[in-house]
């Protein structure tokens, strides 16, 4: 026991001799423990909502707190099983479509000889990486519109023109081709590095 307190003791005395030698240093770590205690574990408050019938007008606080009431709704939802299908589905070909293109289009960008066309094609291909998600999405609606570019491209094979959007089936393609030319170019950039 007493050689506990004198271990405490000199575990006490030692980190306060390198606080006041080091003291400077010590403040560097201010801000990026106040970037996270901002940005990171405050907003951890607003998940309190989920278990709560939030109403706008008294606030997070103010709203009556209601436990599990919201996830016992929603696991009875009918259509649950489909919900989660749907989200592994479109997760893991997110995933796999999407690494395999990056690393083939950087496999195919390492292999250029010209650095000219090499510098080009990896500026244009990132370009879709910067663009707002909004602006991403309204350029995908005109492609498949009923003559947008990908029914031009359909029917050069003998399809009929037909808006991709309300094809049920064509929503996941759609979504991994869009995915894929907005990530492309800053993922095949990672992996070269």
């Amino acid at each position: 026991m007493q050689a506990s307190k004198i271990e405490h003791r000199r575990n006490t005395t030692t980190w306060r001799k390198d606080l006041g030698k080091n003291g400077s240093l010590y403040l560097f770590i201010l801000p990026v423990i106040a970037y996270y205690l901002i940005f990171c574990y405050y907003p951890m408050y607003g998940a309190t909502i989920a278990f709560k019938d939030f109403r706008i007008a008294r606030g997070i606080s103010g709203s009556e707190w209601v436990g599990f009431k919201h996830f016992i709704s929603f696991f009875n939802y009918p259509d649950v099983g489909r919900l989660f299908r749907n989200t592994l589905v479109m997760s893991v070909s997110g995933l796999i479509v999407g690494r395999v293109t990056e690393l083939g289009f950087a496999l195919m960008l390492h292999e250029l000889r010209f650095k000219n066309l090499k510098r080009v094609t990896q500026t244009i291909s990132i370009f879709p990486h910067f663009i707002s998600s909004v602006v991403c999405c309204t350029i995908f609606r005109g492609f498949c519109m009923t003559d947008g570019l990908f029914n031009n491209i359909l029917s050069w094979f003998g399809w009929t023109p037909v808006n991709l959007l309300t094809m049920p089936n064509a929503f996941v393609p759609i979504m991994r081709i869009m995915g894929v030319w907005t990530g492309v170019g800053w993922g095949s950039i990672i992996s070269l590095a």
